[in-house]
């Protein structure tokens, strides 16, 4: 547990069933939350942003798949390489949209609801200066259809992360009442 989530637990004595020993179990005591969208429209929302996400993987794996002009130059290559870490955490995140369930807790919704917020702002960035160093690729020198696939890939990434953007909304969640 991080620190940050540290007061949403308490340590209970449970006895352990094969050794018969006494130990402390950490218990979540925190508020939980629930996802606003239900049934359906949930599962849709969680389809979409994992399916943007592989497309955002599959993109950045297949710029670095091919050995492009353009991906020796570092105003092109840098950006996309520093992709690779928002990806991981956003693949996480997918990751736990369809692990956790109904009741999320705390740590839960902010790795869900706002981390993948960030990420995808973050991709989206990375995403438009890895174009930019594109274009000044093409202008200065002579385009290949390899150096397509960079371009290619940036597009489809930062037209991921505009989507992931637009309908963050539909992650959003809300405190379950204390019952």
């Amino acid at each position: 547990m991080r620190k940050k989530y540290l007061s949403d637990y308490i340590l209970e004595e449970r006895t352990d069933a094969d050794s018969g020993k006494i130990r402390r179990v950490p218990v979540y005591r925190g508020r939980y939350y629930a996802f606003c969208l239900q049934g359906g429209q949930l599962l849709k929302t969680k389809k979409l942003f994992t399916s943007l996400t592989v497309l955002c993987i599959l993109a950045f794996l297949s710029a670095l798949v091919v050995n492009a002009p353009c991906g020796h130059r570092w105003y092109v290559m840098f950006p996309l390489a520093v992709m690779v870490f928002p990806l991981f955490f956003q693949a996480e995140s997918c990751l736990l949209l369809y692990t956790s369930g109904n009741k999320l807790t705390r740590e839960q919704r902010d790795k869900t609801e706002q981390r993948m917020i960030f990420t995808s702002a973050i991709l989206g960035v990375f995403s438009l200066f890895s174009l930019a160093g594109h274009i000044v690729s093409m202008v200065i020198y002579k385009e290949t259809w390899r150096d397509v696939v960079y371009l290619a890939a940036a597009v489809v990434i930062f037209a991921s992360s505009a989507v992931m953007i637009a309908k963050r909304a539909t992650l959003k969640t809300e405190e379950l009442s204390q019952k």
